[in-house]
C-alpha cells in the first residue's frame, strides 16, 4: 500500500489526466459511442454510489448515536444514578411525545389532502388555521365562490360627503372665490 496522499483538488470527480480524444471506445459499440458518453456514464454510476453511500454512513451514524443513548441509559439505571422508576417515566414521556409529533403529522397530512390548493400557497403554516378558513380559501383559491364580495365602504368617511351632483360652470365658479387664499394677506 502506498503512503502518497492524493492532494488533487479537483471536485468533479472527472480524471483529469486522461484525454478522451487518445483512448478508443471499450464498450464494443462500432463508433456509436464515444469516450465522452462513456465518461459522462461513470461518471454518472460515480455520483450515484456517492450519494447511496453518503445516505448509508448518515444512517449508521444514527443507529450508532442511539445505540450510545441506550447505552448510557442502561448504564444510568445499573450504577443507580437514574431510579428504574424515572428511567420508566422518561421512557413514557418520549413515547408520548412521539406519539404526539405522529399524530400532528397525520393531521397536517390529511388536512393537505383535504385542501391543497390552500397548502400550496400557505406551505405547512395553514395546519394552524381553522377548519373553517382553510375551507373558505380552499373554495376561492379554487374559484368556486364565484365572484368575491367586495368590501364595504369606509362608513365613517361617507357622511361628511355628499352625494355626487352634476355642477354647472357657474357653481364652480362659486365654489373656487369663496375658498380662502393661503397666500394672500
Amino acid at each position: 500500500m502506498s503512503d502518497a496522499v492524493n492532494t488533487d483538488n479537483n471536485d468533479s470527480g472527472t480524471d483529469q489526466t486522461l484525454d478522451p480524444a487518445s483512448a478508443s471506445s471499450t464498450d464494443g459499440a462500432a463508433g456509436g459511442s464515444t469516450d465522452g458518453e462513456n465518461a459522462s456514464l461513470w461518471q454518472s454510476r460515480f455520483n450515484g454510489l456517492n450519494a447511496k453511500f453518503g445516505a448509508t454512513q448518515a444512517e449508521l451514524k444514527a443507529e450508532k448515536e442511539a445505540r450510545e443513548k441506550i447505552a448510557a441509559e442502561l448504564e444510568a439505571v445499573r450504577s443507580g444514578k437514574v431510579s428504574a422508576d424515572e428511567a420508566a417515566q422518561a421512557k413514557v414521556n418520549e413515547v408520548l411525545t412521539a406519539l404526539e409529533a405522529e399524530r400532528t403529522a397525520r393531521k397536517v397530512e390529511s388536512l393537505k389532502a383535504k385542501f391543497p390548493e390552500t397548502f400550496e400557497v400557505f406551505g405547512d403554516t395553514a395546519a394552524t388555521f381553522e377548519e373553517s378558513v382553510l375551507a373558505a380559501s380552499e373554495a376561492r383559491l379554487a374559484g368556486d365562490g364565484g365572484e368575491p364580495t367586495p368590501l364595504k365602504h369606509n362608513e365613517s368617511r361617507s357622511g361628511t360627503r355628499k352625494p355626487a351632483q352634476e355642477e354647472t360652470a357657474a357653481d364652480v365658479e362659486a365654489r373656487l372665490l369663496s375658498m380662502k387664499v393661503p397666500w394672500s394677506i
